[in-house]
């Protein structure tokens, strides 16, 4: 893509020291030595460099006292290994350093030497020194899992969904279902008594999607959402968003109410796409609730009705504020950066001004959205038309980059192309302002050179192209290419793509826009 829209370049670049993370931790996981010369190396920000080289040179000491010489004279290559990686740098970068040297043994049973060290993305505040037969990454993983996450709760007169979208994740973490008593209009005291049991089932219902948005959004006393959309069909999502028992802590989080046409998943969905644009969405949990429908007709009969009915409804507030505060509430604080509340009725708002909505969860509401739905449809709604507030969620953030670029070509602007070759020689122009490419993009980028004339060229095949090794040949005299690198394209791409003024967005095929992306334009354009 040569101009037009663009994400911020910080994400962008953030994006890509984020994929090498996950290539990286993926190579690391799957190494394996013999013995116990692996070392995993992390220096948080602040430590001295000092008290790490007095340490390994105590290490060093100690492992001189390893009896078996073969595994002996593999650690201590080891510690002298991350001994000299240590002497490039003075002081410990401001986001901590990590280093791992090793010797491990390839799928072809050869030996191979490992020495990497790098400052990572962002802080990462654990401090380890491991000797192992494999490298530990766990630290390096917790770096990843700290993006936005966004609470959903999602509420009907059926019942109630609990999910989160993080990146490109949405997942479904609870839902209950709820039987409230219907609206109906005959009889006096059965009327009264119907409008209360419709008014104590949804008072109800509300606590409970209160309760649940509590227990998933807040951990270790903290929300643990960056905002929340309050999503619905009705006025449940304001019902919520105002009531005394949605937790205020997740109450200030609240983003944005969304009017959704589903419950669940499908609202979850549709709040997605109405409250930003495109992330990866989970469902946390997920209730149904049966809630009283309001009649006319009867005296007292009425009257009893409007008590159950209120009764019932202030249960499931209840229950929905029970269950939240125990998805979204870890170590007693939200674990969600926000909080989206959604319902097809008033169940919203009435759960988020309720006083049994946990305030930790109260404060984190960013949005209040009507959906059409329950459920997961309502769910999908909810994501959906939370578009706008979840902007800087990934998955919405790929669907309008992708989408732009579809736009360029519907109008055939002229400032796109597609394909390795094109893509590339647009590239070396300096005419590429963003290059999207496929985080799982199958191409090698071969460096060759001819020894006799010291000719060299640069390939790019896909893996059954490898297979002739006619490309490997000068066509000419039929001499040999010499080997002098091979890597990933992507893995070139993300380590040079600054040199050509480019910013480099890295997607997924998770999306409908991704995945026509994909296989459409062959993941690079």
């Amino acid at each position: 893509m040569s101009s037009g829209y663009s994400l911020e370049e910080s994400n962008a670049d953030r994006n890509v020291e984020i994929w090498k993370i996950k290539k990286l931790i993926k190579s690391l996981e799957a190494a394996r030595g013999n013995g116990t010369s692996m070392i995993s190396l992390i220096i948080p920000p602040k430590d001295q460099i000092s008290r790490v080289s007095k340490m390994l040179a105590d290490e060093f000491g100690t492992a001189s006292n390893i009896k078996s010489r073969v595994n002996r004279l593999s650690v201590l290559g080891a510690i002298t290994s991350v001994q000299h990686r240590l002497k490039l740098y003075t002081k410990v970068p401001p986001n901590g350093l990590v280093i791992y040297c090793g010797t491990i043994v390839t799928e072809e049973g050869k030996e191979k030497k490992v020495n990497i060290d790098f400052e990572p993305f962002k802080p990462i505040n654990t401090s380890l020194y491991l000797c192992d037969n494999k490298f530990h990454t766990e630290a390096l993983s917790a770096l990843l899992a700290d993006d936005n996450k966004f609470g959903f709760i999602v509420m009907d007169g059926n019942g109630a969904l609990f999910g989160t979208l993080q990146g490109n994740t949405r997942e479904v973490l609870h839902k209950f279902p709820v039987d409230l008593p219907k609206k109906h209009g005959r009889g006096g005291q059965s009327a009264l008594r119907f409008a209360r049991l419709r008014m104590e089932k949804r008072h109800n219902y509300v606590r409970k999607v209160a309760e649940v948005a509590t227990t998933l959004f807040i951990s270790n006393d903290k929300p643990n959402i960056s905002g929340l959309i309050l999503a619905g069909s009705a006025d449940f999502k304001a019902e919520l968003n105002q009531s005394d028992m949605f937790d205020p802590r997740l109450q200030v989080k609240v983003l944005k109410l969304v009017d959704v046409s589903y419950g669940g998943e499908n609202g979850f969905n549709q709040a997605i796409e109405l409250s930003a644009e495109g992330n990866t969405r989970e469902v946390l949990h997920k209730f149904p609730v049966d809630l009283p429908k309001k009649h006319g007709r009867g005296g007292q009969s009425a009257l009893r009705f409007a008590r159950l009915r209120m009764e019932k409804r202030h249960n499931y507030v209840r229950k929905v504020a029970e269950v939240a505060t125990t998805l979204f509430i870890s170590n007693d604080k939200p674990n969600i950066s926000g909080l989206i509340l959604a319902g097809s009725a008033d169940f919203k708002a009435e759960l988020n001004q309720s006083d049994m909505f946990d305030p930790r969860l109260q404060v984190k509401v960013l949005k209040l959205v009507d959906v059409s739905y329950g459920g997961e449809n309502g769910f999908n709604q909810a994501i959906e038309l939370s578009a706008e507030v979840l902007s800087n969620v990934k998955f919405i953030q790929e669907k309008k980059l992708i989408g732009r670029y579809f736009d360029e070509i519907s109008q055939d602007t002229g400032k796109y192309c597609f394909g390795v070759e094109d893509t590339l020689k647009a590239l070396e122009m300096g005419s590429v302002e963003i290059l999207i490419a496929w985080e799982n993009l199958d191409i090698m980028r071969f460096s060759l050179k001819n020894a006799n004339t010291n000719e060299e060229k640069i390939l790019h095949l896909t893996p059954d192209q490898e297979k002739d090794k006619s490309h490997f040949v000068d066509k000419d005299t039929g001499v040999e290419l010499e080997l002098l690198e091979s890597m990933p394209l992507l893995e070139w791409l993300a380590n040079n793509y600054k040199q050509f003024g480019a910013t480099l967005e890295i997607i997924t095929d998770r999306s409908q826009e991704g995945s026509q992306y994909v296989k459409g334009f062959g993941g690079i354009g």
